[in-house]
Formats: structure tokens, sequence, C-alpha cells
């Protein structure tokens, strides 16, 4: 489909000697929320996994906006995708800010600095998440669902065009 954020061509994945997806096909546009239902086991996470790209198809494609995402490298596929994992896991004692700028890592690189840009992006995933007055506490010292939504807002400030909640 032309125009479309993220396209799922015949996908199939095994992992360990078992098929895990079957042939899947999947298309979402600019603004649509799709949500994937099923058991535990039913290879959700494998799709948004293979989606991400890091998990290889054995048949099939991924696409986000275009780009084939096995063809491209980790930092390119961070512009194009943020990931909000099950699980939270941020055990180091940055501050909230700072790991909500954490997100803007795939846009200024290696040896590169925060811009404004990058800055305004930060403080609007705050805004957006509520957090902005948590800004300079230690994640560390948050609740699970605070914890939860500091990796909304470090995807939110990520910037890209396809949002994964897993």
């Amino acid at each position: 489909m032309s125009g479309s954020v993220l396209s799922v061509d015949h996908l199939s994945v095994e992992l360990g000697g078992s098929e895990i997806l079957t042939d899947v096909l999947l298309t979402a546009n600019a603004g649509e929320l799709v949500g994937l239902v099923g058991p535990n086991g039913a290879g959700k996470t494998t799709l948004l996994r293979a989606i991400r790209g890091s998990v290889e198809p054995t048949q099939g494609r991924v696409t986000v906006e275009g780009n084939d995402v096995s063809a491209l490298s980790a930092r390119k596929t961070s512009q194009l995708v943020a990931t909000v994992p099950q699980e939270t896991r941020l055990s180091f004692s940055f501050s909230v800010e700072e790991a909500v700028a954490m997100g803007r890592n795939p846009h200024i690189g290696r040896f590169g600095t925060a811009d404004d840009e990058d800055r305004r992006n930060v403080n609007k995933a705050l805004d957006n998440t509520s957090l902005s007055g948590f800004a300079h506490r230690p994640v560390t010292e948050l609740s699970g669902g605070e914890r939860q939504r500091v990796l909304l807002a470090r995807a939110f400030a990520q910037d890209t065009p396809l949002l994964l909640l897993d």
C-alpha cells in the first residue's frame, strides 16, 4: 500500500527450529492505532521484534516508510521505530530527564551533542507524559508505573514515525 508507515509482507519467523509466525500481512498508515490481541505465546512480541529488526525473518519483509528494516543499521532503524518494552528496566540513577533524553541518541550520533531540537523533543515528551515535575528525580526512586511513563516519554522523544508498545 502506498504511503503506509509500516508494511509487513508475507512475514514468517522461525526460532529454535519452531515456526513462530507464518505468512503475516500487516499494513499501518500514519495516525493509525493497531492492536495485536492473542494469548501468551501467540507470537505478538516476536512480530514486534521482527518489525524493529531484532529478529531475522525466515521469509517475507518488513518496511517502515519504504525502508527494508533488515537492510538498515541499528541507528537508522532507531530513527524510524521506537519501542516501549513490557518490562521496566531502569536500574541506574539517571534522572528522569536524562533517561528520556536517551531517546534522542539515534538523532545525535555517537560523538554529537544535543541541540535545541533535541531539548524541545525531550521537554515535549516530559510534558505529554506528565513527568516534567519529575525531571530531576532519579528513575530508581520512581514507582513501576512512573518508570513505565519514563520509557513511554523516551520513545516519544525519539520522534519516530512508528511507535511499538509491547
